[in-house]
């Protein structure tokens, strides 16, 4: 049976306990937030969309570890004619493993595939929008990551720039319950400047790919960009 947690027009899906995905309801169809995990759940989901009815209008990825992808190729083959929607600065990294004179030049981790199952139908950049979602370009955890923001219904949508399973954290911040954002996190400072710029966008939930939905933000955040600063602070009186 599917976890499943409602927002404003959202709705988080739990795969394997770990993996949320997100299906938005709007008027006209349907938008979908990641794919979490390949699993045998994901058919329940596809099922689940199937019976809303409304057509399934975009498949989009906020960046491209496997636990983000890996219910990709179930969903195109239940969905072949949805465009597939995919960070600008994620593929190029994907296509050539280099940083460009833009990013920061940190060192780039693990966990970036050598290639995408299919080729995306839009390539996005901050600015655009899917459906009633803005795209916001919020590399850290990854040099390509976005973010999804619905500024109406006031949530955002951040991958794993945040994590809640196990405690709330920036990416790059370890809990056992779950380390992989940390682990294959890329640059924590600028995680960290990333969830800064989220107090200013006046927001009433969000949806994380790692734990329940974070509520009432504004009295979350400080907290977690305190504890990661402390570990930057931390690392740099170590060196």
């Amino acid at each position: 049976m599917l976890e499943i947690e409602t927002f404003a027009n959202a709705k988080q899906i739990t795969i394997e306990k770990e993996n949320n995905l997100f299906i938005i309801e709007e008027n006209d169809g349907l938008i979908l937030i990641d794919t979490a995990v390949e699993s045998e759940q994901i058919n329940d989901v596809i099922a689940l969309i199937k019976e809303d009815g409304r057509p399934l209008k975009a498949i989009a990825i906020t960046h491209s570890h496997d636990d983000h992808l890996g219910g990709l190729i179930a969903f195109k083959q239940a969905f072949p004619d949805t465009p597939f929607l995919f960070p600008e600065r994620e593929y190029q990294l994907i296509l050539k493993k280099e940083l460009l004179p833009s990013d920061k030049q940190v060192p780039l981790k693990e966990g970036i595939p050598n290639q995408l199952p299919f080729v995306p139908d839009k390539l996005l950049v901050a600015g655009d929008k899917v459906g009633e979602l803005e795209v916001i370009f919020t590399p850290g955890h990854t040099p390509g990551h976005i973010c999804f923001h619905n500024p109406a219904k006031h949530y955002l949508l951040v991958g794993d720039v945040l994590q809640t399973l196990g405690g709330a954290a920036i990416c790059g911040v370890h809990r056992d319950a779950f380390p992989k954002p940390a682990r294959l996190n890329w640059d924590l400072a600028l995680s960290i400047d990333m969830v800064k710029g989220f107090i200013d966008l006046d927001l009433d939930y969000i949806g994380t790919g790692h734990g329940e939905v974070m509520t009432r933000p504004n009295d979350v955040l400080p907290l977690t960009i305190t504890e990661a600063e402390a570990l930057i602070s931390v690392a740099h009186n170590a060196s």
